[in-house]
């Protein structure tokens, strides 16, 4: 009887002792061997990109662009030492004092004076039919307070103006981009994001605007105070050439006066007033159905890998039982 073996050789590898070697043939067998695995694993992470687009809550962004106004320059200081009851100029500009101002307690009782917005900010926690702020039924909540109570922290209280201050500086953002056409002034992006893009155009709006008119009103006051004072130092100075100065010092805290009420706002020139995207800006579909598919590619790799790996070694333990039951039965006179 001839040798199995040499008649199964074709199923075999050449030799039961011989060590499998790692080739790049090796692994595009295997890939090959788990391609269905490949496609599936693909095929389901850009599923779950899918199904996160449809179940995520899109957030929009409202803008207004400005140009900031340039630091004015004022006489005082040849007089600081002479006239030490002026106020001094500040040497930051108003967009630096607008910046400063958010986040305050300040612009926060401000905006909620004018316009009530902590109900609005605050709007799950709000109970219309109380007039009042109550902690939210949800589940998400219950779990966040329990969380709360066993790590020690604060439990859930009412909002406060230190929280519509806190809310105010970490959602509004401030962007410095090119030049304007004329190459005269910086740009400045300010931006606010939402879920609901009506509601940030307007909170923008009034939070860009109540800002202003804060720094506005500190202004004049800053100015009538140097008027009143100047008028005095005048009336007071017996050399002509200080008075000459005191007068011209004067009028130009006059005219400045003047000019803080003019314009629609004081801090820089609105080349667009706060506009809310139409699109969202999250989540960006594009991304994530790339992170997706990447992510999906990645794993489906790795299982069609370990698949088709796995699957060889099986054959291979098939192809060594085999052969063990060859060489058992198949030696010469053993039939």
């Amino acid at each position: 009887m001839s040798d199995l073996r040499g008649d199964l050789g074709v199923l075999m590898p050449p030799s039961r002792h011989a060590r499998p070697r790692i080739t790049t043939q090796a692994l595009l067998a295997a890939l090959w061997r788990g391609k269905w695995v490949l496609v599936g694993v693909t095929a389901l992470g850009l599923a779950l990109a899918v199904l996160y687009l449809h179940v995520a809550t899109p957030t929009y962004s409202a803008t207004v662009i400005i140009a900031p106004r340039e630091p004015q320059t004022r006489m005082n200081s040849l007089f600081g030492a002479a006239l030490p009851g002026l106020v001094a100029q500040s040497n930051n500009g108003p967009i630096e004092r607008w910046v400063a101002l958010l986040g305050s307690v300040r612009l926060a009782q401000e905006l909620e004076k004018k316009y009530g917005l902590m109900k609005e900010v605050f709007a799950q926690e709000w109970d219309p039919a109380t007039q009042t702020f109550q902690p939210p039924s949800s589940l998400r909540f219950r779990l966040k307070e329990w969380v709360k109570s066993i790590l020690g922290l604060r439990p859930w209280a009412p909002p406060t103006v230190e929280d519509l201050a806190e809310y105010i500086g970490s959602s509004v953002r401030i962007a410095k981009t090119d030049r304007d056409l004329l190459g005269q002034s910086e740009v400045l992006r300010i931006s606010l994001s939402g879920t609901d893009p009506k509601f940030i155009a307007r909170v923008l709006r009034e939070i860009f605007t109540t800002a202003d008119g804060i720094i506005r009103e500190d202004k004049a006051a800053e100015y009538r105070r140097n008027i009143d004072y100047l008028k005095h130092e005048s009336q007071l100075t017996p050399q002509n050439d200080l008075r000459l100065s005191l007068t011209q010092l004067l009028a130009e805290e006059i005219k400045n006066e003047m000019l803080v009420g003019e314009g629609e706002a004081y801090i820089a020139s609105i080349i667009e007033w706060p506009y809310a995207s139409e699109r969202p800006t999250s989540p960006n579909g594009k991304l994530v159905l790339l992170f997706g598919l990447v992510l999906g590619l990645m794993l489906g790799f790795g299982a069609a890998l370990l698949y088709g790996t796995s699957s060889r070694t099986r054959e291979m333990q098939g192809y060594r039982a085999l052969d063990g039951r060859i060489a058992e039965h198949g030696q010469p006179g053993s039939y």
